[in-house]
């Protein structure tokens, strides 16, 4: 299974517990993806699950590198970690907390290989 802006982790957690046999998460947000190495680690372990820390954007001339926005923080003082997009391909405009993240296309296959069938 493909988990495209992994987040923390739930998805890739469940397609494993409905029998997935391999997740490859794909999450560009520092906090998020420590939070999902912590979370699947166990599967991370076993060879059930990695992570690619990358952004995914639609054209191969897109790719290789890229600003991440942060979303602001909320109005309680929480942070908000999953309204991030790359400038440019966004609305937002915050750079606090702005940072250069990986960027692969669609298509990533070379990240996959025959076993992946969804």
């Amino acid at each position: 299974m493909l988990d495209v802006g992994a987040h923390i982790g739930v998805f890739t957690r469940a397609a494993l517990a409905a029998g997935a046999a391999r997740v490859v998460a794909v999450e560009p947000e520092p906090s998020n993806a420590a939070l999902w190495r912590q979370k699947c680690a166990g599967a991370g372990a076993a060879g059930r699950a990695s992570l690619v820390e990358a952004a995914v954007v639609r054209h191969a001339a897109e790719a290789g590198s890229a600003t991440l926005l942060l979303g602001v923080a909320r109005s309680d003082g929480m942070d908000n970690t999953w309204r991030h997009a790359l400038r440019g391909l966004s609305h937002y405009k915050a750079e606090e907390g702005a940072r250069a993240v990986e960027v692969r296309s669609v298509p990533f296959f070379e990240l996959l290989d025959e076993t992946i069938t969804f």
